[in-house]
């Protein structure tokens, strides 16, 4: 099972994999880490540097589709598994209704792989399944129109999906 859940609600769990930028430092975190979701630090600068004086939407649609481009397109999910195990907790700073690329992970897990990823807490050593919130579903939407956009955009693209299919 994979999991999505932030440093407050899941960090003391040995599934907690931080992708975040910063995993040790913000919060003195001493856990698994996975490097290769980590975003560039660079994306990371101009999308913080856009807050307030782009549309929040334009903004995350900047995000997501560099994150594509960058991270996900060169993501070798065996070897995610191989490196993680079958059950692990994609985890990041933000609260569950906030901007995250947890979420977006989750969307492009779900997408690759035909699988349901949930939001979760953990409570005195209980998963607690939080449900899938509105930000959740706008990242999963922005994700999927720029898979859409990229596959049209590319025909050597287009057909190594159209064979997975």
């Amino acid at each position: 099972m994979i999991y999505t859940g932030n440093y407050e609600n899941c960090s003391k769990s040995s599934k907690f994999v931080s992708i975040s930028n910063d995993s040790d430092k913000k919060l003195n975190y001493k856990g698994r880490y996975y490097s290769p979701l980590v975003p560039k630090l660079e994306l990371l600068k101009k999308w913080k540097a856009n807050i307030g004086k782009i549309k929040e939407e334009e903004n995350m649609r900047y995000y997501i589709e560099n994150y594509y481009k960058e991270v996900l397109e060169e993501l070798d999910i065996p070897e995610l598994f191989s490196e993680l195990g079958s059950t692990f907790i994609i985890g990041g700073h933000e609260n569950s209704d906030e901007f995250s690329q947890r979420y977006i992970v989750a969307a492009y897990l779900e997408l690759m792989l035909g699988i349901e990823i949930n939001e979760i807490k953990i409570d005195n050593n209980k998963i607690i399944t939080l449900p899938k919130n509105q930000m959740y579903k706008k990242i999963s939407n922005i994700l999927c129109e720029t898979i859409i956009k990229d596959i049209d955009s590319r025909p050597e693209r287009k057909q190594k999906t159209m064979i997975l299919i």
